[in-house]
């Protein structure tokens, strides 16, 4: 099993995060073989085994994980002890209609899914706060990263210079291509960064992960508290699942908890 880790959040020993790969599981294709999401046509026992095992490599309870029913929005959840294994061993207990979580509650791991899709993790290590992000296009448009540190200030009197972020893979400015109505938004909000919207060969193409890092640095943070990994998904399908590609995948995960 392949676990990935942002070097700005690594130096913490209170905290842990991880970001998954599709490598070292038991499912099968198209979902093979590291698929997390019960949600997406694998068989149940073979995500359950996943989940089992990507908790045992994080030294983790499978009950101690949290997920949500993704919805592509800009709602985010203040998860509490009592939310603790929502959503791990079935999906009809996970979390509805929110794409982001913040936590101050020891031995709850915050995880989000994705297959193109931008995993931010954020940690602020004053307030021990953590916060998973699952910024699809949409929520990106809607700025979903900011209003979480937004709410991690009002919630926990967090001071955005002290929050550290990493953007995990996702599809890249190589391959997000996009028409005219995804382009008439994001040019509207980005207007004054060219690093966003992108024309190339008469096509338009938009980059999630500036535009995530730029609604971050809105929010407070400083540009060196963040880590950017800056790999492809649709590029690097032999390690990540990109729907964009592949149509019918599985999904990976990106997580973060705070230890006792």
């Amino acid at each position: 099993m392949e676990l990935l880790k942002f070097t700005v959040l690594s130096k913490y020993p209170r905290m842990k995060h991880f970001i998954s790969t599709r490598k070292g599981g038991v499912s099968k294709m198209p979902f093979g073989e590291l698929n997390l999401a019960l949600y997406v046509g694998d068989d149940k026992k073979n995500v359950l085994s996943n989940r089992k095992m990507l908790a045992n490599g994080m030294r983790l309870k499978p009950s101690e994980f949290v997920y949500l029913k993704q919805t592509n929005n800009c709602r985010i959840k203040h998860v509490l002890t009592k939310h603790r294994g929502r959503g791990a061993r079935k999906m009809a207990s996970a979390i509805g209609g929110f794409d982001a979580m913040i936590t101050d509650s020891p031995e709850t791991c915050l995880v989000v899914q994705v297959a193109d899709c931008v995993p931010v993790l954020l940690f602020d290590p004053k307030k021990e706060v953590i916060a998973a992000i699952h910024a699809g296009w949409k929520g990106t448009m809607k700025e979903i990263s900011k209003k979480t540190v937004d709410k991690m200030k009002r919630e926990f009197s967090c001071n955005p210079a002290d929050i550290l972020a990493g953007i995990g893979p996702s599809i890249g400015p190589c391959c997000f291509e996009v028409k005219e109505n995804v382009f008439h938004i994001a040019n509207i909000i980005y207007s004054a960064y060219e690093e966003v919207v992108i024309k190339r060969r008469n096509k338009t193409f938009v980059d999630l992960w500036q535009a995530n890092k730029i609604q971050l640095v809105r929010a407070g943070l400083l540009e060196s508290n963040i880590e950017i990994s800056s790999v492809c998904t649709t590029c690097n399908t032999d390690r990540f699942y990109s729907v964009r590609k592949e149509k019918d995948t599985g999904r990976f995960v990106a997580g973060i908890v705070l230890k006792r």
